[in-house]
């Protein structure tokens, strides 16, 4: 007997210009949603009650946010086409990263280390720079970035070829796999599990400990799956 949908705790309408990244962030010891969208606005809200909690950032150009998250005492937000910008309690702006054109591929932190895809002379690397030392490793990628996520110290990219590859936090390419004909536009995940898609059915779920062992097959519709894992991070705004 198979088991229904999960169901989420938060659903949230209205947002204009379209949901574009969101993540699960703690403030105070409570769950709060961070989410930027489509024309370049970032607030956060309760996880709970809905309530909105802080504007944090609104871009004068409108331009579209394609990745969010917290980092120590700031908030950082992830401007498509332009860099990472890491805002103060008070939504004073403390750093820029300035980034290149790379699509819509989104970056990522792991505590302290800033991930982020770049193309340069038609070459594609991804970035991996502590801010606390600036230290930086660069890690030469045989493909367009898409997509990406990070599980403990591990960074899992999809590319243009339809391929996922597992990089470390030092830099070095792991393994990979080849899911699909199609880009990887898209992957999410748990401690335990990826969730990878491309523009068509199926989905892949796989283990994180070993991408290229058992996969499990998501064929969408049915309606119930409603894209839970699709667009990186639950970009749907639903908090399971």
């Amino acid at each position: 007997m198979s088991r229904p949908p999960p169901q989420p705790i938060f659903v949230h309408y209205g947002f204009i210009g379209g949901v574009t990244s969101c993540e699960v962030i703690d403030i105070d010891n409570m769950k709060a949603v961070m989410i930027g969208t489509g024309v370049g606005k970032c607030e956060v809200y309760d996880a709970e009650t809905h309530m909105l909690l802080r504007k944090v950032y609104e871009d004068p150009e409108r331009r579209s946010i394609s990745s969010v998250g917290a980092y120590d005492d700031m908030m950082w937000v992830h401007i498509r086409n332009y860099g990472v910008i890491f805002i103060g309690p008070s939504n004073e702006t403390r750093h820029i990263v300035n980034l290149n054109h790379c699509g819509y591929c989104r970056v990522t932190m792991i505590g302290p280390a800033l991930v982020y895809p770049d193309t340069s002379n038609e070459k594609h690397y991804l970035h991996i720079v502590s801010m606390i030392s600036k230290d930086q490793v660069q890690v030469s990628l045989k493909q367009l970035p898409l997509s990406l996520t990070s599980v403990d110290e591990n960074i899992y990219v999809g590319d243009e070829t339809g391929t996922v590859t597992r990089v470390s936090l030092q830099g070095k390419i792991e393994t990979e796999v080849s899911l699909y004909k199609e880009p990887v536009f898209c992957i999410a995940s748990t401690t335990t599990h990826l969730a990878c898609g491309s523009s068509k059915p199926p989905l892949f779920l796989l283990e994180t400990a070993d991408i290229c062992g058992e996969r499990r097959k998501i064929d969408y519709p049915p309606r119930q799956v409603l894209f839970i894992f699709l667009f990186s991070n639950l970009m749907t705004i639903r908090l399971l």
